[in-house]
């Protein structure tokens, strides 16, 4: 885990954060939710965080990396998924 994901404070800052910027990048915000809410997802997560964090990146850089690791997840879905997803959830 990265070390500010031993803080709740941090880890809401962090969910925010990736709330806030991934619908621009394509990624609809309950897909984002549904990343933290699967553990084996949200773990996954946080790894790619935690290695930008062992490389130096600060706290910015660290959610950058995490945001790529979702829109490859969202990306990777057929799209007939994605649009049932979105049927779902909008």
């Amino acid at each position: 885990m990265p070390s500010w994901a031993k803080d709740a404070t941090g880890i809401e800052r962090f969910k925010s954060d990736l709330l806030v910027a991934l619908p621009s990048r394509g990624v609809p915000s309950p897909y984002v939710s549904a990343i933290f809410s699967r553990e084996e997802t949200a773990r996954l997560c946080l790894a790619s965080a935690q290695t930008a964090e062992e490389n130096g990146r600060d706290f910015y850089r660290q959610c950058f990396a995490a945001a790529d690791f979702i829109v490859r997840q969202w990306n990777s879905l057929h799209p007939a998924e994605q649009k049932k997803f979105c049927d779902r959830h909008f």
